[in-house]
């Protein structure tokens, strides 16, 4: 009764202590001692199962002595799946459970007690390597499972903080859409007014004078109108909320075309206009912008010279063609540039 009794206070300690540790959850720096007060229950309990063996052991009945000692090895195998990653626990616990029995049968002096002794010790020193191979692979597993949750962990942060960056970005856009809508309505409304107002004074059949300075303001108005969607649309392909369609046209028809619009407006200043283009020749690009980058720098060309020549050529590079514009004006002054 006295040893079923210290088995019972054992394990009941044991239970109490884990119930302790799991309402306290200790800081870092008391886990040593935790750890010391838990290897000595393991000790004391072990113990006990151990000396209570010699207990039941009797003295005249070998067949008892075996089935004793084959019931603390299955105690002891007990203690291997409860310690795998504990090899000092599971060793103490396996000595202390076999150790105080395989001393008794070498006492005893027959031929018997010492073969099972040593059979005893054979599975003492093969439960101890297996404790070094058990507890390092369950230590290096268990190393690998914290490494796999702080990796998803991490993975987890990235993909929030990729999609937070997106969302950003997103609204970042639409903002400049809306921004680039405004502006679009803001800029263009005094230009369209401006121009109603100019083809409602040109059907009033105004006097030489006035209908030459009339021509003129509608060319400039037409200008900057020209000039004013190439820059919108110049900057909506910058901040990427501009839709590019890519397709197939004719870089010949677009140069003839652009030739015809200016030729007039150049003849007035006295310019020159020069293309030098072959009669076949596609490109494949957006076609609507194309034609504003280059209309745009046609009139950049044109509203800052007189009395020059401007020359259009395209060449061939390798398997691309190569567009230049250029001009023998005055240039923009350096100061301006």
């Amino acid at each position: 009764l006295l040893w079923v009794a210290l088995v019972a206070f054992s394990g009941v300690l044991r239970l109490f202590l884990f119930r302790q540790y799991r309402a306290l959850r200790p800081q870092a720096d008391s886990i040593p001692r935790w750890e010391l007060i838990y290897r000595f229950t393991v000790l004391l309990y072990f113990s006990i199962w151990g000396f209570g063996g010699l207990w039941i052991m009797p003295a005249d009945s070998q067949l008892h002595q075996v089935l004793v000692m084959y019931f603390l090895i299955g105690l002891s195998g007990g203690a291997i799946s409860v310690f795998p990653a504990d090899r000092f626990s599971l060793i103490l616990a396996i000595c202390c459970l076999l150790v105080p029995v395989l001393l008794w049968l070498v006492w005893q002096g027959d031929m018997l007690s010492w073969g099972c002794a040593l059979a005893g010790g054979l599975y003492l020193a093969s439960a101890a390597r297996s404790s070094k191979v058990l507890s390092s692979t369950f230590t290096e597993k268990l190393e690998l499972t914290e490494r796999l949750a702080l990796a998803r962990s991490r993975a987890e942060e990235a993909s929030f903080q990729m999609k937070v960056a997106l969302d950003d970005a997103r609204e970042a856009n639409e903002t400049k859409s809306r921004f680039f809508d405004a502006a679009n309505h803001d800029l263009r409304q005094p230009i369209y007014a401006a121009r109603m107002m100019a083809s409602a004074l040109d059907q009033k059949k105004l006097p030489g004078p006035d209908s030459d300075m009339l021509v003129g303001i509608s060319s400039s108005l037409e200008t900057l109108s020209n000039q004013l969607d190439g820059f919108l649309d110049l900057s909506r392909l910058a901040a990427s909320v501009m839709p590019v369609h890519n397709s197939e046209f004719s870089l010949t028809g677009l140069l003839q075309t652009l030739q015809f619009e200016i030729s007039s407006l150049a003849a007035n200043k006295g310019i020159e206009v020069e293309f030098d283009c072959a009669d076949d020749l596609f490109v494949y690009s957006d076609p609507v912008l194309f034609e504003r980058v280059l209309r745009n720098l046609l009139n950049n060309a044109l509203a800052h010279n007189t009395d020059c020549t401007i020359s259009v050529s395209v060449s061939a590079v390798d398997k691309d063609l190569q567009l230049c514009i250029a001009d023998t004006g005055r240039g923009i002054p350096q100061a301006q540039q």
